[in-house]
């Protein structure tokens, strides 16, 4: 089929035209929930039940049908369709300490204002199956899937997480996330392996002003060929990408890089997290996806500033 997308960034529209055929296949997905909202607090789609509204400028209150209180919550910038009109912004989780369904979002400038125009993702993942880690402030842990995990605070902001199996060859989204009411703003996470060590993720967390933080954070870890993910090189030529259903990654400009899978995702949820394709520690920088195409996703990455910039991503989509 052929097909075209037209976008805009910083004034330039940048069209792209493929030609590709795509395979029947399937895909299974674990025990998640999730949610595609709108910049003005509307819900695109989502898990069955799921309801959403924006409470204030940036914040977004986001309640589920069962739940969330005991699960990892990851969430980024994008847009519903393949239109973009988002700003670079920073995107933050705090759960709602009367309500274990629900949780808010913070959609802010690297000043800490709240942003009106920048719709986002949000993952859940509850599987005690599955490999995911939920932290306090500097890192004790709160919950977590799979056998075993645990979290070594190295320095300020800067944690490893040891899981019960390797997972070097395997995807790693990350973000700011309070298990109260408090919204930690402008902090940006990152993502990259740890050299010597497959069972260990590096966390690096960052505020605008590029200061180390020791705010909490989740994370979630993708393997495997069931799941739909991606670890995408920036440029791709700098590394050889990795994933789940993927079928190529490819640059489209400065600071925005595509990865087609094979199978529909132009209904489900793009949850991208700044980081390296291997163990050198990922540069900061902002993050956002937006549709190319019913199997492509666009992941744009910026400095705080919004000037578009190479950075590694890892992609997860959940359906």
């Amino acid at each position: 089929m052929v097909w075209y997308a037209k976008r805009m960034l910083s004034g330039v529209l940048v069209a792209l035209v493929v030609m590709m055929v795509l395979p029947a296949t399937g895909f299974a997905a674990g025990q998640t929930y999730w949610a595609v909202v709108n910049s003005d607090g509307s819900l695109a789609r989502g898990t069955p039940g799921v309801q959403s509204a924006r409470t204030a400028d940036g914040i977004y209150y986001v309640h589920f049908a069962k739940s969330i209180s005991h699960c990892a919550r990851i969430a980024s910038a994008g847009s519903s369709g393949g239109v973009r009109t988002l700003p670079p912004v920073f995107v933050n989780l705090a759960v709602d300490s009367t309500d274990p369904k629900a949780v808010y979002v913070a959609v802010m400038d690297n000043t800490n204002v709240g942003v009106n125009t920048a719709g986002f993702h949000l993952q859940v993942w509850c599987n005690p199956k599955d490999l995911w880690v939920t932290t306090r402030p500097k890192g004790s842990v709160v919950n977590h899937g799979g056998a075993s995990a645990s979290v070594e605070r190295v320095a300020q902001g800067r944690f490893q997480v040891l899981f019960g199996r390797p997972v070097n060859k395997c995807g790693y989204q990350a973000s700011v996330s309070s298990s109260n009411f408090t919204v930690f703003g402008s902090v940006l996470p990152e993502v990259n392996s740890v050299a010597g060590n497959h069972r260990k993720v590096l966390v690096t967390l960052r505020t605008a002003a590029g200061d180390y933080s020791d705010v909490p954070f989740h994370i979630i870890v993708t393997c495997g060929q069931t799941r739909i993910w991606a670890v995408l090189p920036s440029p791709v030529t700098s590394g050889i990408p990795r994933g789940g259903h993927l079928l190529q990654a490819g640059t489209v400009m400065t600071g925005i890089t595509s990865a087609q899978f094979d199978v529909p995702i132009n209904q489900c949820s793009w949850v991208a997290t700044v980081g390296r394709f291997n163990t050198s520690v990922a540069p900061q920088g902002l993050i956002s996806t937006t549709l190319i195409a019913d199997s492509v996703v666009g992941v744009e990455t910026d400095d705080v500033f919004g000037n578009p910039v190479d950075r590694g991503a890892h992609l997860s989509v959940v359906c």
